[in-house]
């Protein structure tokens, strides 16, 4: 059988203040951990799916949206995950919902936030990243993965 190891190298991690009446209102991230897709089996005929979580906590009222970047292939339909070394990808995906149904990007295109929330001053709050590859894509052997950024605007 011919598996590719794959996964998200790294979730960096960006917190934005919007300049408003709510400048008192501070979040920060307590750790993340993206989807880790371990081997990809290119005859496998169902996705090959995986979910991470990102924990952070506010304070002062905080309301708030995160967004996550393309990645390093620029796109969102679909986000690519880069072969080590070069020469090749593996489109995959990341949504907000474990079905799939919405991609998880800044809101442009066919991209949708998480939020706006409204998280309780000074809880530990989890959100799941769900990650997806989709079936049947024949790809060279090799050590796959993507950085996505994360930011919580608030």
């Amino acid at each position: 059988m011919k598996h590719v190891v794959c996964g998200l190298a790294a979730l960096a991690l960006v917190a934005a203040t919007a300049r408003d009446a709510r400048a008192a209102a501070s979040c920060s991230f307590m750790s993340a951990t993206g989807p880790a897709f371990g081997s990809y089996d290119v005859f496998k005929a169902s996705s090959t799916d995986s979910a991470g979580n990102l924990s952070f906590t506010c304070t002062g009222g905080a309301s708030l949206t995160i967004t996550l970047s393309a990645g390093l292939g620029m796109s969102y339909t679909p986000r690519l995950l880069q072969r080590m070394g070069g020469g090749a990808t593996l489109p995959y995906n990341l949504y907000l919902d474990g079905n799939h149904t919405q991609i998880w990007g800044d809101g442009n295109g066919s991209t949708f936030v998480n939020g706006p929330l409204n998280p309780v001053d000074g809880a530990i709050n989890m959100i799941s990243i769900y990650g997806s590859i989709p079936p049947n894509q024949d790809v060279p052997l090799g050590t796959y993965n993507d950085t996505v950024v994360v930011t919580l605007n608030f």
